[in-house]
């Protein structure tokens, strides 16, 4: 029973703490992408962000440098299908025009329109 009890409290405190996490998400039309190492992205709207890897081989590295080859997937599809794309950024309360570059983005969603 105490072992149900502390699975359910974890369980509980994973919900409630991303639950609580906020974000900004920002939709736009992708005018121009650029790649090297990180990938730049600018909307129809004025919004340009960044996502940037970190090189290494730890799992931690790894996984950045995939996400961003995700996120350049993401927008090149978008950009050539003419479908706009949700970005998400970690902060909350982000503006969703002007340049983001420095701030933190989490994904991208490929809309249906």
């Amino acid at each position: 029973m105490t072992l149900l009890r502390s699975l359910l409290g974890a369980a509980l405190l994973m919900t409630a703490s991303v639950s609580a996490h906020a974000y900004t998400e920002c939709t736009g039309r992708v005018a121009r992408i650029f790649a090297d190492s990180s990938v730049y992205v600018w909307f129809d709207n004025g919004l340009t962000w960044q996502k940037a890897a970190w090189f290494g081989s730890t799992t931690v590295e790894l996984q950045s440098q995939a996400t961003v080859k995700n996120i350049l997937a993401v927008a090149t599809t978008g950009m050539t299908t003419g479908r706009s794309v949700t970005v998400r950024f970690v902060a909350d309360g982000v503006s969703c025009s002007g340049d983001k570059q420095a701030l933190e983005v989490w994904g991208v969603y490929l809309n249906a329109t």
